[in-house]
């Protein structure tokens, strides 16, 4: 079933417990990243809800080689112009 993008928040919150702050940041994170996006809830050490956009890829593991990072103050690998298969 398709759901509107008016609907989203509250197919969201309900799917939250009905907890439409919630409900409401995952309909705000959709419209950033768009249908064919990715959104990740994480459970964190504050009582504040926050959002976060990535942009690009992101991986949870570590480098396989410390060379691949590009800036070693943020810990990122940041290339332009890359070959890909």
């Amino acid at each position: 079933m398709q759901v509107e993008d008016s609907e989203l928040a509250d197919v969201a919150a309900v799917s939250a417990g009905n907890n439409y702050e919630i409900g409401n940041m995952i309909a705000q994170a959709m419209s950033k990243v768009g249908r064919k996006g990715i959104v990740t809830l994480e459970d964190g050490s504050s009582s504040e809800n926050n959002m976060y956009v990535v942009e690009g890829m992101q991986f949870d593991r570590d480098y396989i080689s410390p060379y691949f990072v590009t800036d070693n103050e943020k810990m990122t690998a940041e290339y332009e112009n890359c070959k890909g298969n």
